[in-house]
């Protein structure tokens, strides 16, 4: 059943690419790619491991896949459809560039030097509190993350939004206009190593996929969103696996994870072992009405708490640890449809996918065809959305993190830095190289 699902996640990708005419950032062929992917690691150690697949995973899989494009689908038509209604469509092809202002770059600057000081003598007074030396720096600073003062925390939630900001501007400036401001990837740089002290790889993870899916959305709206599939490109998708894949597993050092583990040993556990982890999970799966939310509302739960109203129906942050075969650790990952299932059912897990691919979508198109109000938040946005669904295939982030406090002050710095800065108007050469 592994390789019988492999062969249909791929010939879903052609079907979506060729016939659809879907193009690499939009929901369903990132949904299906990272499957893929996982899915292929699982197959080299499915053997070894003794792993084998149910029939019930495997149509869990392809039908949300498959709701998931029919809500992408609808979007598509739907949007044309309202965008012939109104008659209106930017045709112009000049383009508006990010010009971050000197001093409020040098204020910036400062302030995330600050910001960096004060952490990383947090971090060095919580290692000696909990006498853990002996262990990696970072990795200590993890058991005591809850001390962390709230003014910093605020302060380090502010960075991830300063820094796309940032990343937007320096990849457009440098696509549009082949200059590299230097003073500008000084946050980026600021925030990389703030990131790194944490001991978490996420952060860091997000802004390696955030660089390129930025790149990709400046350079299509600089060759004017021309949708074709090449070797050269899809060298390039797997090349870009492989160095997330070397990059994950060099960040574990940071921990001290990947001190006692290799580098395949890693990567195995990490991506092959998730959709095993939820054919466990199904085999066994019975709903129950009681479960409604317990896994996925719990952004929800807490933004109630803080306006007073204790519902109290998310409390599973962390799942549980499963043994699997012979696979020679336990894991917790278990894709993203273990949560919506858990908590929804399956026909709750498939109007979820409908309603991902839909607003995905629709927030996509609107960037392709120039439809934002403010044309920048809508990139920045959908950039900051796409990284939780790019990790589907381990875990549920959408619902998790989507509907937070944090996710609300990240957005209106969004939109306050955009509202500050000024842009410069150019008309782009158009490029026949699309590859």
């Amino acid at each position: 059943m592994i390789y019988i699902l492999l062969f249909t996640l791929v010939i879903l990708l052609l079907i979506y690419f060729f016939i659809f005419k879907i193009d690499w950032l939009s929901p369903t062929i990132i949904f299906t790619i990272t499957y893929i992917a996982s899915l292929s690691i699982l197959i080299i150690n499915a053997k070894e491991w003794g792993i084998s697949l149910s029939g019930k995973t495997f149509f869990v899989i392809i039908a949300g896949i498959i709701v998931l494009s029919f809500g992408e689908i609808f979007a598509r038509f739907f949007y044309q459809e309202k965008t012939k209604k109104s008659n209106f469509e930017k045709k112009s092809k000049e383009i508006e560039i990010i010009i971050p202002s000197k001093r409020g770059t040098n204020f910036i600057i400062i302030y995330m030097f600050l910001i960096l000081g004060w952490y990383f003598i947090h971090i060095r007074s919580t290692v000696a509190s909990v006498g853990m030396f002996e262990q990696t720096l970072f990795g200590a600073y993890r058991s005591t993350e809850e001390d962390l003062n709230i003014i910093l925390q605020m302060a380090l939630t502010i960075n991830l939004p300063i820094v796309y900001y940032y990343l937007l501007s320096v990849i457009e400036q440098f696509m549009f206009q082949n200059i590299l401001n230097k003073k500008n990837i000084l946050p980026i740089i600021i925030f990389f190593v703030t990131s790194a002290l944490s001991s978490g790889r996420m952060d860091i993870l997000y802004l390696l996929i955030s660089i390129v899916t930025i790149s990709y959305i400046v350079y299509q709206n600089k060759t004017t969103w021309k949708l074709n599939f090449s070797i050269k490109m899809f060298n390039k998708i797997i090349f870009a696996i492989l160095m997330f894949f070397a990059i994950f597993y060099l960040l574990g050092f940071l921990t001290g994870k990947s001190n006692e583990n290799s580098f395949y040993y890693t990567i195995s556990l990490y991506v092959g072992s998730s959709i095993a982890a939820l054919d466990y999970f199904l085999n066994s799966f019975e709903y129950n009405t009681n479960n409604f939310g317990n896994e996925t509302l719990i952004g929800i739960n807490n933004l109630l708490e803080l306006i007073g109203i204790n519902v109290n129906f998310a409390n599973e942050r962390i799942l549980d640890f499963v043994h699997l075969g012979n696979m020679p650790s336990r894991t917790n990952i278990y894709t993203s449809y273990r949560r919506v299932i858990n908590d929804y059912g399956y026909i709750g897990m498939l109007v979820y996918q409908f309603l991902v691919g839909f607003f995905y979508s629709i927030f996509y198109q609107k960037i392709k065809k120039k439809r934002w109000k403010n044309q920048k938040f809508g990139i920045l946005l959908y950039v900051y959305l796409l990284r939780y669904l790019i990790f589907s295939f381990t875990e549920e982030r959408i619902l998790i993190n989507v509907f937070t406090t944090t996710t609300i002050i990240q957005l209106l710095v969004f939109l306050f830095l955009i509202k500050l800065s000024t842009t410069r108007v150019i008309s782009p050469q158009i490029s026949s190289d699309n590859n």
